[in-house]
């Protein structure tokens, strides 16, 4: 039988791989790339969207305008494409998507031949696909459902609502991750490979209401053992099954909702009235797409400013994030 010989010459969708290849950097923390100004990929999800997202555009490319190597690509097929998308009848959401990983594409790109092909300003606006809604649980609410559920899940409950943990992070949380120093116990997490989202370290302090709850789990816990002995799956349903015994309607929470109670808590205590204040305005500033800072003129004012945004970044440093997130502030401060 006579078989196709197959051309060495690799297609635009196998270029895309490689590139993306490129800048793999999963288990490797996100943030510390940030502070040295490297972006790439840094989970599974990510890499298996935004493959899909460059795949589908080259594809589009390669049909209309008969391109077949990735340095050929120019800003007149970038916005050719989402105009094909308008027409669609895509939503601004998915488009931005879109967008985000067509950029990723692009610093891969830079990387190996310094081409580019994305104009320098964002077609759409990342702000408008975000949940800007208070997503927490009351006190009382996370008091009745620790009540109502088991004790790994009440265990999973307490972590997530006092250090903001995800929940899947709860469950890869080990002994070895705590320490006590001078009399204060922290969560410290150096290496967060196949235990945070994207291998991002983690230090935070454990605060005084929930020190000596933490503090009894881990008088009997191995450095190798597990603080929650069941998988995210019964967590999630545990929590959804407390939920239903207490009357508490989840709304889209889920256990999310106790990450979002962590920041608006912490925020409440690490803010002056003046800081509250300013956070107020900055978020205002946000949600009608200005500058954070608009109208901030007086010497007063900036100053005061300064030190909001420094709070700011420290609840933003104990979820994970990095500095100056004004779309997180809005998702997990904005009431």
């Amino acid at each position: 039988m006579n078989r196709k010989v197959r051309s060495g010459k690799k297609t635009i969708v196998f270029q895309v791989k490689v590139a993306l290849d490129s800048i793999d950097y999963i288990g490797q923390s996100k943030r510390a790339f940030r502070s040295q100004g490297i972006k790439g990929i840094h989970s599974y999800k990510q890499k298996k969207n935004t493959f899909s997202d460059c795949q589908n555009f080259v594809k589009w490319v390669r049909q209309h305008y008969q391109i077949t190597a990735l340095q050929q690509l120019s800003p007149e097929h970038y916005h050719a494409y989402f105009a094909f998308m308008q027409e669609k009848g895509c939503g601004e959401g998915h488009m931005s998507n879109v967008e985000t990983s067509l950029r990723l594409l692009q610093v891969a790109m830079e990387n190996q031949w310094n081409v580019t092909f994305c104009p320098e300003k964002r077609l759409f606006s990342g702000q408008s696909k975000l949940q800007i809604r208070n997503r927490s649980y009351t006190d009382k609410e996370i008091e009745l459902i620790e009540e109502n559920c088991s004790e790994d899940v009440r265990k999973a409950v307490q972590l997530m609502s006092n250090l903001g943990l995800r929940l899947k992070e709860v469950v890869n949380l080990r002994g070895k991750h705590f320490t006590k120093k001078n009399g204060e116990y922290y969560l410290e997490i150096t290496d967060g490979a196949g235990v945070t989202k994207g291998g991002r370290f983690r230090k935070i302090i454990v605060q005084p209401q929930f020190k000596e709850a933490l503090q009894n789990d881990l008088f009997w816990l191995g450095k190798d053992e597990y603080l929650v002995a069941v998988t995210a799956n019964t967590v999630s349903s545990g929590v959804r099954r407390a939920c239903l015994k207490a009357g508490i309607h989840q709304d889209g929470r889920g256990c999310h909702g106790f990450r979002h109670s962590y920041a608006r808590r912490r925020f409440q205590e690490l803010a002056n009235a003046e800081q509250k204040d300013m956070m107020a305005r900055i978020l205002e500033n946000r949600l009608k797409n200005r500058k954070a800072d608009y109208g901030i003129i007086s010497a007063t004012q900036k100053q005061l400013y300064k030190e909001t945004v420094v709070v700011m970044n420290q609840v933003h440093s104990e979820l994970g994030h990095g500095e100056n997130r004004w779309a997180l502030a809005l998702v997990y401060l904005q009431d």
